[in-house]
């Protein structure tokens, strides 16, 4: 069993080209004993963005903070605390902040398997 606090998670620089001012904590990994799924905390600084990328992974997100639109092929969604997305595995999304304030959510991905 895992159990933490997320202010004891080190965020850590999203990597892809473009993501600056995105940040991921690795809440629950492989290296914590997940077989199936991963949950993460994304933080999106004021005025960033995670520009579009397209991955096998689907995403579960759950908003926590700020406000923001998340955008996958051709459709969006409003992203505010209290409001849940689903992006299905392989197609092209971003999320962008559009608030006053750190966007943040949950995000479960599902563990692509080798």
């Amino acid at each position: 069993m895992r159990s933490d606090h997320f202010d004891n998670v080190e965020p850590v620089a999203a990597s892809m080209p473009g993501a600056e001012g995105a940040f991921i904590q690795w809440l629950v990994a492989e290296d914590h004993g997940a077989e199936g799924f991963y949950m993460r905390r994304i933080i999106v600084k004021q005025g960033c963005a995670v520009p579009d990328h397209a991955h096998p992974e689907e995403h579960q997100i759950f908003v926590l903070t700020g406000k923001g639109t998340a955008y996958c092929e051709g459709s969006e969604g409003e992203m505010s605390p209290g409001r849940f997305l689903h992006v299905p595995g392989g197609k092209t999304h971003q999320f962008v902040n559009q608030g006053e304030e750190d966007l943040t959510f949950i995000c479960c991905i599902n563990k692509v398997k080798k």
